[in-house]
């Protein structure tokens, strides 16, 4: 059932790409009472109109006075490189937070990666890692306490990033952009996030970052990670956006059995002590935003802690530059 929420009267939306779109519609497709504004950091006449106008309440092109419309909340869902400079002027202000993954591109300083975290002991700030609230994984972690010693994990994505919103050229994308965080790695972060909600915390070891000249983009379009856990769990994780045929999966293998989930297909195999199980979950690609924004609605109604924090978001960007360091990256191989 959704909720209905008593505190949560106004919304405002920060940035209108793709993302905050379906944000947008979510809560007044589920939430029609809730009223939306949205933040842009453009002029007016820079957006064409829009199917989308008529369910924001107001438009605010400067932050102040966004601020003066005095939200309930805040979804920031502009590019990456301005997640942490309009979280903390919001956060000040004890407004419940929903950021948009990734949390950050990876070059902000520690002083406002540490007030953030002060921030979030105080207020509610949720990270908007998705797949957390995807109903195929949440069984799959449930299955993984019942196969063992967790021996070996991969994480499998690729897709053909000129596919991935219509009618905009790609190259003229957030992810096409070095700047605004785009790359593989920050696009597909979600991998990142899984292994250590699946798996638990883990170091890379290796990373090999390549860009096959395919988009013409100067950004990576390809990430293979080697790592293990603190467990002992050998993990790879492999990510691209330069292959047209579409694939996403998880491969987690224990001492007592393995599962294989496809996230694409919304399947699940399960094989304990040679006993095979399946799952069809019968979920629509819209579903898992559903969960995650009544998850941030119920967190500001009961004041609970949310699934998906700051420690996490930035413990991803941590991977990140990790993966990173290794200064490998190849271009048009």
């Amino acid at each position: 059932m959704v909720i209905k929420p008593k505190l949560t009267k106004k919304i405002l939306i920060c940035g209108l790409g793709s993302i905050g779109k379906r944000h947008l519609k979510i809560i007044k497709d589920n939430w029609p009472n809730i009223k939306v504004a949205c933040l842009r950091n453009k002029n007016p006449d820079y957006y064409p109109s829009s199917i989308n106008d008529f369910l924001i309440e107001e438009f605010f092109y400067n932050i102040n006075e966004a601020k003066e419309w005095n939200p309930d909340a805040v979804i920031i869902s502009n590019p990456a490189k301005y997640h942490l400079k309009y979280a903390l002027f919001f956060a000040e202000l004890s407004k419940p937070l929903f950021i948009e993954k990734p949390i950050g591109i990876g070059n902000e300083s520690n002083k406002y990666r540490e007030k953030l975290s002060e921030y979030s002991k105080k207020s509610l700030i949720l990270c908007g890692y998705v797949f957390r609230f995807d109903e195929g994984i949440n069984l799959l972690k449930e299955k993984a306490q019942k196969i063992g010693k967790l021996v070996t994990a991969e994480f499998y994505c690729g897709s053909w990033l000129p596919n991935w919103r219509d009618g905009i050229d790609y190259r003229k994308s957030v992810s096409a952009s070095k700047d605004l965080g785009g790359g593989v790695l920050l696009e597909l972060s979600h991998e990142l996030d899984l292994a250590n909600w699946l798996i638990g915390p883990y170091e890379i070891n290796y990373s090999y970052l390549k860009n096959t000249g395919l988009l013409d983009l100067d950004v990576e379009d390809c990430a293979m990670i080697n790592a293990v856990s603190v467990t002992g769990c050998a993990i790879n994780i492999n990510l691209n956006f330069c292959t047209k045929t579409e694939k996403r999966t998880i491969k987690i293998i224990g001492s007592e059995g393995n599962l294989e989930y496809d996230l694409i297909k919304n399947q699940l195999l399960i094989c304990i002590s040679n006993k095979e199980e399946s799952y069809q979950l019968n979920q629509n690609k819209n579903q898992k935003y559903i969960n995650q924004m009544e998850h941030f609605l119920e967190c500001i109604e009961n004041s609970e802690d949310p699934t998906c924090t700051v420690k996490d978001g930035f413990q991803v960007l941590n991977h990140v530059s990790k993966a990173k360091s290794f200064d490998n990256i190849k271009e048009n191989l």
